[in-house]
Formats: structure tokens, sequence, C-alpha cells
């Protein structure tokens, strides 16, 4: 069954491969000034920078990937639960610059770049474990992970990967709920 994760929950790699690509070539920079009898006064500051620029790019890659692990362990303890059908109430529009929310910026009157669209679901639904009606607001998704294009009589036409009426809620112990979205 596929999964509609939302944002931060996913592990990547560009880090990684940011710092192999600039390490190599930085390397290989280095190597051709050092056989071509270059001063180390010329060579150590294109060290130096490439150097940091590594090292930034791994220590970012590992910080994100050790919050997404965190954030991930705890969806997948929350899944363990017992769960209850919810009807989705509301659909919120978030303008997010990288992880940066902007709540009071007025996201329905801008055109936003599908990069800037975040979103929120409020989510009504019968508490499995005290039988009483609850209102849960879900985590932030991005719109890659919500919707596609495609092409349909002979229109692009943005197609929604999620049910829009309904999703599961899980609920712990203490009562607090997990927003899951179901896959279309």
């Amino acid at each position: 069954m596929k999964e509609i994760l939302p944002s931060g929950y996913a592990k990547g790699h560009m880090g990684l491969v940011v710092a192999v690509l600039f390490g190599g070539w930085g390397g290989f920079l280095c190597y051709m000034a050092w056989k071509a009898d270059a001063e180390p006064l010329v060579v150590l500051p294109l060290a130096i920078i490439l150097g940091i620029i590594v090292i930034g790019a791994i220590l970012s890659d590992v910080t994100k990937n050790m919050k997404a692990d965190k954030l991930m362990k705890h969806r997948e303890e929350m899944m363990k639960y017992t769960h209850a059908k919810g009807e989705i109430l509301e659909q919120k529009l978030i303008f997010c610059v990288g992880e940066k929310e902007f709540p009071k910026a007025p996201a329905e009157g801008l055109h936003l770049r599908a990069k800037n669209k975040n979103y929120r679901f409020r989510v009504r639904f019968e508490d499995p474990r005290t039988a009483k009606e609850r209102e849960v607001v879900s985590e932030r998704y991005s719109w890659f992970s919500l919707y596609e294009y495609r092409r349909m009589e002979g229109k692009m036409e943005e197609v929604p990967k999620f049910r829009e009426k309904e999703a599961n809620i899980y609920v712990d112990l203490e009562g607090n709920a997990w927003v899951e979205l179901i896959h279309a």
C-alpha cells in the first residue's frame, strides 16, 4: 500500500551527492594544481573552501535524516494504536518557504508555485476509546505528496492522490491523534 508522508518525514541523500561531487571536483583541481607545481598558498584556499562545503553538505544531510528518522518513529508508533475513519472537514492552504510557515500570508490570493503550497487537514472523527466526537488537525503536507498532473481531455489537470473526503485517525492511550491520509 502506498503511503502519503507529511513534510519532513522522508530521508534524503542530496547532501551526500553534493559532497561527493564537490569533493571529487575539488580534489581533482587540487591534484592538478599540485602536479603543475602551484604554490601552496594558491591551492590552500580552494582546498579549505571545498572542505567546508563538503563537511557542511554531509552535516546538513545527517541532521535532516536524524529529524526525519525521529518523526517516522513517532508516526510508526502512533499507527500501532486503534484507528477510526474520519471525515475531512477542511483542507487549508499554507504558504511555506523551505521549512518556514507563514500562516498569516493570504495564500488563497497568491499565485503560488507548487513548492510553496502546503496543506493541513481538519478532520472530525469518533474517538474509538471514548466514543465522543472530536476534531484534529493533521501534520503539514506538501503539494507534491498530495497531487499530480494528468492529461485529461487534452488539458493538464491537478488530480489528488488521496481520498478527499475521509482519512484514518489513530488514537494513542493518552488521547493524542494522528491523521493518516488514505491513498486513492
